[in-house]
């Protein structure tokens, strides 16, 4: 499953980086020489749909003899880019995460005991953005995005048994891909305003998790 996933982003990517550059096919319209402000930085919040593998997960994590079903959670992004032609640029994307959470309970030699679990996720990751020319572009701007970078991931779990509260934590990184695609609608040639999906899987020792992002974000062009 993996080895398809990274097939699959690999080709998105060679088959977006080379349209960016691809100045013959528009003329000099969208050129290195056509962009103004060629760097941007933003801000966004997000809307995390989890992914998760549970049945492996539950395994690993489990002293507590229950299916662990993660709920949906949000999160926050800061993001930098170059543009490098009118139509391609290249941007870095740090996002957060709020704890994929779950809560229940559970009976364990005829009591009843509570139990608390988050999967708290960050990634740092860099990808390729095409931007075909569509509609009015100097407003509007769709775009397609695929790269990858590095995933952080923290299980934390607190439950009691008797009465007795235990907990753990488990820290691992790894690295992981990320594709999608969006929208920028620009008030004005300095400020845009944009919506973005996406989704993110990681690798590795954390195969297991992977979430799909719906970004509101606003970013300044200078």
């Amino acid at each position: 499953m993996n080895r398809r996933i990274i097939i699959l982003f690999v080709l998105a990517f060679f088959c977006l980086a080379p349209q960016g550059f691809a100045d013959e096919k528009y003329g000099t319209k969208y050129g290195p020489e056509t962009v103004e402000k060629p760097f941007s930085i933003g801000i966004g919040a997000s809307f995390a749909l989890e992914n998760t593998n549970v049945e492996k997960l539950t395994q690993e994590i489990r002293p507590l003899g229950q299916r662990v079903d993660f709920d949906n959670s949000w999160g926050i992004n800061l993001r930098a880019g170059y543009k490098f032609t009118g139509i391609f640029a290249g941007e870095v994307v740090f996002d957060w995460i709020n704890g994929f959470p779950w809560e229940g309970s559970y009976v364990f030699k005829g009591g009843r005991n509570f139990a608390e679990i988050s999967a708290d996720v960050r990634t740092l990751t860099a990808a390729g953005r095409l931007a075909p020319p569509i509609g009015d572009f100097w407003r509007f701007r769709p775009y397609l995005f695929v790269g990858g970078g590095f995933m952080q991931a923290v299980i934390k779990a607190d439950y009691t048994r008797f009465g007795q509260k235990f907990g753990f934590s488990n820290q691992e990184t790894q690295i992981c891909l990320k594709g999608g695609a969006g929208a920028d609608f620009f008030l004005s040639k300095s400020i845009s305003l944009g919506l973005e999906a996406s989704y993110t899987q990681g690798l590795q020792n954390l195969e297991e998790i992977g979430y799909f992002l719906l970004t509101g974000n606003t970013a300044y062009h200078f």
